[in-house]
């Protein structure tokens, strides 16, 4: 990669690719200067806006985040699983029903599941929750166990999120690349579980 931006670095793709593994590997001030570098050579490109959204969230950058998302969703309003982005953003904000809301018009079933049961329970409706993740599972556990696992995390149950993660792993699920920054994870990196999943892995420092 360094190769590469060595080679174009004014490409808007490899600036984006090269962001994507700085996000995956946790270096944030790192990926957000790539981002905005790929930005600023493509705007028009939602994508680059997505991932800048991604990257601001992580950083907990929570206003900036959402001006990323919401400037993605106005080049690509149809995106499948954005809207998911920003819902996501929209709850850690504290803005449950706008959060729902956003979450409802994703196109994207299984990010619109997971985000609906995480936000449902957020807002303290449970009975909702457990209907969304218990659809999700229906439908899409044999090759979506990464987002029934930060459904899990996000309720606060470890044991079950950690299960998922495992099943997950079994599935060479590629949302697991991103576990090591995503906010949702973050009430599981006491547990020692969690250094040893990443080190399986290949995420530990």
């Amino acid at each position: 990669m360094q190769r590469a931006l060595e080679l174009a670095p004014e490409n808007a793709d490899v600036l984006n690719a090269a962001g994507v593994m700085a996000y995956s590997l946790g270096r944030l001030d790192k990926a957000i200067a790539l981002y905005r570098q790929a930005v600023a050579q493509d705007p028009l490109r939602a994508a680059g806006y997505n991932n800048l959204g991604a990257a601001f969230d992580a950083s907990d950058r929570l206003a900036e985040a959402e001006a990323a998302y919401r400037q993605a969703l106005e080049l690509a309003p149809q995106a499948s699983g954005w809207r998911t982005h920003l819902a996501l953003n929209l709850r850690a904000q504290g803005r449950c029903d706008e959060a729902l809301a956003e979450a409802s018009r994703d196109p994207h079933e299984v990010l619109r599941l997971a985000a609906i049961a995480i936000i449902e329970h957020t807002g303290g409706r449970r009975a909702e929750s457990d209907a969304a993740v218990q659809e999700l599972i229906a439908k899409y556990q044999d090759d979506c166990a990464y987002q029934v696992a930060e459904v899990y995390c996000a309720r606060g149950e470890a044991d079950l999120a950690f299960d998922w993660l495992e099943r997950a792993y079994v599935q060479l699920d590629n949302g697991l690349t991103e576990m090591k920054i995503r906010p949702l994870f973050r009430s599981l990196h006491a547990d020692p579980r969690w250094s040893a999943f990443l080190r399986k892995m290949g995420l530990a420092d």
